[in-house]
């Protein structure tokens, strides 16, 4: 064979080899890396024996290759589960080694917090994740999508829960109740605060009870908004509520806070427990500083006048300013009282506009007076009618709307003085006049808002309308 022969032979067999090592010819197809176990998907439950109602389980999320990710694995945001509720991962997954076959894989996961609502079964539909990875050549490969398959879980309720509702399942639950203030020796138009603070792990907030503060005839109560938070640390969950509301003496006698029971199912000790806010019972006496002559429509700038008098006077003490304080809110007490029989009973009654607009009278004529509680008192209720839209407003989105700093330093020291040990009236940045003041622009600014964004043509109704 001549060297010519031989020259063209190589040639063509070196063209041959390098067709069949040409990235095309070698690339895999997501079908191909999928069959070859090449990537692999699987899941699993903690815990995977049937659960309780309102046990947190974990559904793990696994994607494996033999080579390397490429791009962080996709997962779905949340899954849709029927009458449970669903947490969602972490932002970030849990990465980690196996071998399997003989063969080493890389591996990611991340886990959804599932808690049943109801006793039955649950189906968990498919969940699917994509995923890029390097091919067994190193090339890159297209978006390979993998799916689990359904899983069902199994909820009942725990043993001796039946007939108690929803009884929550947690490994530990706290109940912690305050008061303000002491409740001996309460009289007639003094007022104090109660908070119960709900803590449950590896649970959500959402699935703590709301408090029921109820009282009898003769207290006002005045709920604030709960607070509802959950924290996650390294994958462990915790959730929190806080409840609160104020308490108004409208009557003398003795009363009753009756005791609130919350059952639930301890998962390290698979008992049944409760926490008990025992009953409360306390009396409410006479106010001799407050008189019945008094009970009548407010001298709201004689009070005022007052006040600044006693400014003028460099501290020295006035009784006049705390039968005035009292007298203010004993008035607000019994118009307040009026104002709920007038909408309650449906006669003479009047828009929401109309009833926001007199309980900002009340509030300006009690803060003038520089009384706290009545003050305090008057603004919570006004804070619950303010929003055209139906609902309370919490004091901190007033504020933050608002965007006064004097009126955000005025109300933390009326709070801290009401509740941190302090009397208001004895702090310079307190003062009655300026609250008022200061919450009537506040108001402006928040109406003015609720127009733009809802369209009300009529932001401020008029606060002394004229009687036709």
């Amino acid at each position: 064979m001549s060297r010519a022969a031989i020259a063209r032979l190589a040639l063509a067999g070196w063209l041959a080899l390098g067709a069949m090592w040409t990235p095309e010819a070698k690339a895999q197809t997501a079908e191909e890396l999928i069959a070859s176990k090449h990537v692999m998907i699987r899941h699993r439950l903690e815990p995977a024996e049937p659960v309780y109602v309102g046990q947190p389980v974990r559904l793990w999320v696994e994607v494996m290759t033999r080579a390397w990710f490429l791009e962080a694995p996709r997962y779905p945001a949340t899954i849709e589960v029927a009458k449970a509720i669903v947490i969602p991962p972490d932002s970030f997954g849990v990465n980690s080694t196996d071998r399997i076959g003989g063969e080493t894989y890389a591996v990611q996961g991340r886990s959804y917090t599932i808690f049943p609502q109801i006793t039955g079964s649950f189906e968990v539909p498919p969940v699917e994740v994509g995923l890029v990875v390097a091919r067994e050549d190193a090339s890159r490969s297209p978006e390979i999508v993998l799916r689990t398959e359904p899983v069902t879980i199994e909820a009942r309720l725990p043993s001796g829960a039946e007939g108690h509702g929803l009884v929550l399942s947690t490994p530990r639950l706290t109940v912690d109740e305050q008061f303000s203030r002491r409740l001996e020796g309460m009289r007639l138009g003094e007022s104090f605060e109660r908070q119960v603070t709900m803590t449950i792990d590896d649970s959500v907030a959402m699935l703590l009870p709301p408090m029921d503060f109820t009282a009898s005839e003769g207290i006002a109560i005045y709920p604030a908004r709960p607070e509802v938070s959950d924290t996650r640390n390294r994958g462990a969950l915790s959730g929190t509520r806080v409840d609160a509301a104020t308490y108004v003496m409208e009557a003398e006698g003795a009363f009753v806070l009756p005791a609130v029971t919350i059952t639930w199912w301890n998962l390290r000790t698979s008992q049944l427990e409760e926490e008990v806010l025992p009953e409360v019972e306390f009396s409410v006496e006479a106010n001799p500083d407050l008189a019945a002559e008094h009970l009548g429509e407010p001298e709201v700038e004689e009070a005022g006048v007052v006040d600044e008098q006693v400014a003028e006077k460099e501290g020295a003490f006035d009784w006049r300013l705390i039968v005035a304080a009292m007298v203010s809110f004993m008035i607000l007490v019994v118009l307040l009282r009026r104002i709920r029989r007038r909408l309650g009973s449906g006669e003479g009654s009047q828009s929401p506009e109309a009833v926001e607009a007199e309980l900002f009278r009340e509030l300006e004529k009690v803060a003038r007076t520089g009384a706290p509680q009545a003050t305090f008192a008057a603004f919570v209720s006004w804070l619950d009618h303010l929003s055209a839209q139906g609902s309370p407003v919490p004091a901190r989105e007033f504020l933050d709307r608002a965007q006064d700093e004097e009126l955000t330093e005025l109300y933390n020291s009326l709070v801290r003085g009401l509740y941190g040990g302090d009397s208001p009236e004895s702090k310079s940045a307190w003062s009655g006049a300026r609250f008022s003041k200061a919450v009537r622009r506040g108001r402006r600014a928040f109406l003015e808002g609720d127009a733009k964004r809802f369209g009300r043509q009529d932001p401020l109704p008029p606060l002394n309308p004229v009687a036709e």
